[in-house]
């Protein structure tokens, strides 16, 4: 759980620290499975969620995620792991399911009056509305999720960073290319202030693409090369590719 928060800020070391304990936790997983013990493995599961994303391990993900909701239990940690199942649907691109994931999320964390989870449900259930094509009503929950960040940003400085690339990449599909400029510049701003290389280059792509759409090619040029030294260095194909 200290791990989860601390993903939500800087970095630093915590991936490597969970790549060498990643045996110690699928141990741990299973052995409060098979004693029935939902509320931790909600806690632990839905804590490593960060984690799997960016490991690509998206089928553990899963597996570990439905198997903590099995008994229909709820509790402190329900809403992250619904609002982590609707993550790793939408990057399978199982967006209906995304959806649904992220909306029982959104009701559930409202309910409780936490603005944190009320911001990362907001922000799943915007990525799958406009993968459904419903651009207008995602673009409304993108601007409200990403107030609530602002509001959070010294907690959770990593959420705003990932609210304004959203934020970004859904103005060039509205084609409102300045906006997608200006929230672009934004974050890539705050990911060097954060010493978010690979968060920095999604929001560089961004950027260059609505350079691109603006006609400023020398410009988009320079901000895509910079992108895709990042996303190679990291490793990244994905990231490269779209670089």
């Amino acid at each position: 759980e200290r791990v989860n928060a601390a993903l939500d800020g800087p970095r630093g070391n915590w991936l490597e620290l969970l790549d060498a304990d990643l045996e110690n936790l699928r141990a741990a997983l299973s052995w409060f499975h098979e004693r029935s013990d939902y509320e931790a493995l909600q806690s632990i599961a839905g804590s490593l969620g960060h984690y799997w994303l960016d490991r690509g391990l998206l089928s553990e993900m899963r597996t570990w995620l439905e198997r903590s909701l099995e008994s229909g239990a709820t509790g402190a940690h329900h809403a992250l792991v619904l609002t982590r199942l609707s993550g790793v649907n939408y990057v399978q691109g199982r967006y209906e399911d995304a959806r649904t994931n992220a909306e029982e999320a959104l009701a559930e964390a409202r309910s409780m009056g936490d603005l944190a989870s009320v911001q990362r449900a907001m922000a799943h259930l915007a990525n799958a509305l406009e993968a459904e094509g419903s651009v207008e009503e995602s673009w409304d929950l993108e601007r409200q999720g990403a107030e609530i960040a602002r509001r959070l940003k010294g907690e959770h400085p990593r959420m705003l960073l990932v609210a304004l690339i959203n934020l970004g990449y859904s103005a060039i599909n509205r084609g409102t290319l300045e906006d997608a400029v200006r929230f672009s510049e934004e974050a890539v701003a705050l990911a060097q202030e954060l010493g978010e290389s690979v968060y920095g280059a999604a929001a560089r792509s961004n950027l260059a693409l609505a350079l691109v759409e603006l006609g400023r090619i020398e410009d988009a040029a320079d901000v895509g090369a910079t992108a895709l030294a990042a996303a190679i260095d990291a490793s990244d194909p994905l990231l490269a590719t779209n670089c």
